[in-house]
């Protein structure tokens, strides 16, 4: 994460990091953690990734709604990001 908050051109996506893949309570895992340090550090270098055919895309998208993060994060994360990356 510290390479998107360096260079300007570096983004990430979340393909790797399911919702579902959660243990627990949400805020108690480390994956959550993930995003809340995106969510902090660099909400503007993280682009929506469902992996699929390995991840559903409805399953993503509710289980990224449901984290305990701030709506305009949540607008960014999911098409905000990409809109702006590729100039929209």
């Amino acid at each position: 994460m510290g390479l998107g908050r360096k260079n300007p051109n570096v983004f990430f996506d979340t393909g790797a990091l399911r919702p579902s893949l959660h243990f627990g309570d949400v805020q108690y895992t480390a994956k959550e953690g993930i995003y809340r340090y995106i969510e902090k550090q660099i909400p503007g270098k993280i682009l929506y990734g469902s992996d699929f055919p390995n991840g559903d895309p409805k399953e993503m998208v509710s289980g990224f709604k449901a984290m305990p993060l701030a709506a305009d994060f949540l607008a960014k994360f999911m098409g905000g990001n990409a809109s702006g990356l590729l100039k929209l």
